[in-house]
């Protein structure tokens, strides 16, 4: 398997609520959640990052998260060098 970087991501997700509120509460206190996700790189394309936070020496991963570019607010290599 290809090296992969370590990452930390912070990304913005969406919310949601199925209980009853006003809409002076959804207008003021609905505000998206900021995650955090540590994990290595597997793939980038245009739209997306996909990061899984295990690596097995047979080439498969697991615990992968896909994250939307659009909703990252930050991305740093946590290693110098990929693993």
């Amino acid at each position: 398997m290809a090296k992969k970087p370590l990452i930390l991501v912070f990304w913005e997700d969406h919310l949601g609520s199925s209980e009853w509120t006003s809409i002076q509460e959804v207008q003021s206190d609905f505000k998206p959640a900021v995650a955090k996700t540590v994990g290595f790189l597997i793939h980038e394309d245009e739209k997306t990052l996909k990061v899984a936070d295990t690596l097995l020496d047979d080439g498969s991963v697991g615990g992968v998260a896909l994250i939307i570019k659009s909703c990252i607010i930050g991305e740093y290599k946590v290693l110098r060098k990929s693993l």
